[in-house]
């Protein structure tokens, strides 16, 4: 059953309970209302009955009159109604008492004053019916209502399911593929929780499918060149084998296209560890200073192998983030610093504090990226082709994409600029676990 069939069957019907309720109730009331009316009229009427003269005599009624009346005096019946009957109507001296004569139910009320007796009586199908048309007065226009309250009810319910309605007519018209947010034009309060949770689930799953598509058209676009220089390299190998001509140099190429190979690879499972679907949402207080020392002592044979001077400024700062995902982003940095700076080169790593929390610098010597390029260099698989570049192995282009990435799930900024070193500067901004404890 629909919800608005539901609720509309459910309203009729408290109406209509409740309107036989009040007519029930109604009805009662009128009847003992009534009751006492009907029988003050009789006891009127016998007051004036027992003033009448004494005469023995008939007063002239219609047969279904309502009332009949008796007028005994000792023990001799002096007036009466011609719809009466020649024997007492009750025995009961005093008082009401419920009879049953000429084929009718009869309420009698008697009366004796010294020697006269008097008795009144009056149809009980009389007072029912008066009771039945006050009833039916008072509860006909509710009644005559009832099918306009049933067309009210309807039109309200309708009006106030509009939106369910609407947002059930969009998903059942969806498509597998179809993951465009609903839109509800007149929403209600209720309905928007709902809403707002059906187009964030849509909004996740388009973006997951969205990320899942371009990380393997990313995987296959990267892995082609490498994949084809292993078997160039293969088939040089194997060509040198059959010549007895083999050199050391084919065997460094070779070990150079396969850390060329293991580099994109390891590049590639750092994106996919930082999306946000397998993001650590329980973010800890980090020691940033550590975790730089960590990275830093991690790369320094490379640093050392290019004859390159690190130094580190900083303090016990703490920055709420995920650990795993701090030391990728770093590392990327600083192995980007250690490529394209150079040999001899220095690299300069600083941390320091602000109000809205704490900021990494890292800068080198190197030439740089020229401020037109600069925007591009967060772009997946761009390579700013640096005359410079340190070492044989060719960067992937994916290293300041997983750095901006990793800033953004942290809520972070991150910013490039000219170094005073005359290289590359990176500045890194991250929230404050301590600032974020005293809120």
């Amino acid at each position: 059953m629909s919800i608005q069939r539901y609720l509309l069957l459910l309203i009729i019907s408290i109406v209509t309970l409740a309107t036989f309720g009040a007519a029930l109730h109604g009805y009662r009331a009128a009847m003992a209302e009534l009751e006492s009316i009907f029988d003050q009229e009789l006891i009127s009427f016998s007051h004036a009955l027992v003033h009448l003269p004494a005469t023995d005599t008939s007063i002239s009624q219609h047969k279904k009159a309502p009332f009949v009346f008796q007028v005994w005096q000792d023990n001799r019946l002096l007036i009466r109604s011609n719809n009466s009957p020649v024997q007492r109507l009750s025995e009961q001296v005093n008082g009401f008492s419920d009879k049953n004569f000429l084929g009718a139910r009869w309420r009698v009320y008697s009366q004796q004053v010294e020697q006269r007796q008097v008795y009144v009586a009056q149809r009980q199908s009389q007072r029912l019916d008066s009771a039945e048309r006050v009833l039916l007065t008072s509860i006909l226009p509710i009644v005559i209502a009832i099918p306009f309250i049933g067309l009210f009810v309807l039109l309200a319910v309708r009006r106030s399911l509009a939106p369910l309605r609407q947002l059930s007519r969009q998903l059942s018209v969806k498509s597998s593929d179809d993951l465009a947010s609903v839109q509800i034009t007149e929403n209600s309060k209720e309905l928007e929780p709902i809403v707002e949770v059906i187009n964030s689930v849509f909004a996740r799953l388009k973006s997951a499918f969205t990320r899942e598509k371009r990380l393997a058209s990313d995987a296959a676009h990267e892995l082609r060149t490498p994949i084809s220089v292993l078997n160039i390299d293969a088939h040089n190998l194997t060509k040198g084998f059959q010549s007895q001509s083999l050199q050391v140099q084919d065997f460094d190429k070779l070990s150079q296209s396969v850390e060329r190979m293991a580099h994109v690879v390891e590049q590639i499972l750092a994106l996919n560890r930082s999306l946000p679907e397998s993001f650590n949402k329980k973010l800890q207080p980090i020691d940033i200073e550590k975790i730089l020392q960590t990275v830093i002592a991690k790369l320094y044979p490379r640093i050392e192998a290019q004859q390159q001077v690190v130094s580190l400024q900083s303090k016990p700062y703490k920055v709420k983030g995920d650990e795993f995902s701090l030391q990728t982003l770093f590392e990327n940095l600083l192995v980007n610093a250690n490529k394209y700076a150079g040999k001899g080169c220095e690299i300069k790593v600083s941390v320091s504090e602000t109000i809205d929390g704490v900021i990494v610098v890292v800068e080198d010597s190197g030439i740089g990226i020229p401020e037109p390029d600069r925007d591009k260099a967060f772009d997946r698989f761009y390579r700013f082709d640096h005359q410079h570049q340190s070492g044989n192995i060719a960067g992937c282009g994916l290293g300041m994409s997983i750095v901006k990435h990793i800033v953004d799930l942290h809520q972070g900024d991150i910013h490039l600029s000219q170094s005073s070193l005359g290289g590359l500067k990176v500045s890194v901004s991250l929230p404050s676990a301590d600032k974020e404890a005293q809120c």
